[in-house]
């Protein structure tokens, strides 16, 4: 299955520790970024493009009778991803600022 990519900067239904904003994040840690091959601090703001593999590990579908209005049950996952591959962005890649 392949998705298409997508804008993430919608409202979450709740607050979570992985959200801030609209938008999820993840940290990395020293020796992450030293896996990936970030030896020096990129600037912040930088765009960067990532791929990943990641892992379903758990998954809320929730039926409150607005289905037929909606398209379907409410859907979260929960992610982990187990590769990832980070690039700089050019300016072909970036959909949204």
């Amino acid at each position: 299955m392949t998705m298409a990519m997508t804008d993430m900067n919608v409202a979450p239904d709740y607050d979570s520790p992985i959200t801030m904003g609209n938008c999820p994040r993840l940290y990395l840690s020293e020796a992450q970024c030293e896996a990936l091959g970030i030896t020096t601090p990129p600037a912040a703001g930088m765009k960067m493009s990532m791929s990943a593999i990641v892992k379903v590990v758990s998954v809320t579908s929730s039926d409150d009778g607005d289905e037929a209005e909606e398209g379907g049950p409410d859907v979260c996952l929960t992610l982990e991803v187990s590769a990832m591959e980070l690039g700089t962005a050019s300016s072909g890649t970036s959909l949204y600022d």
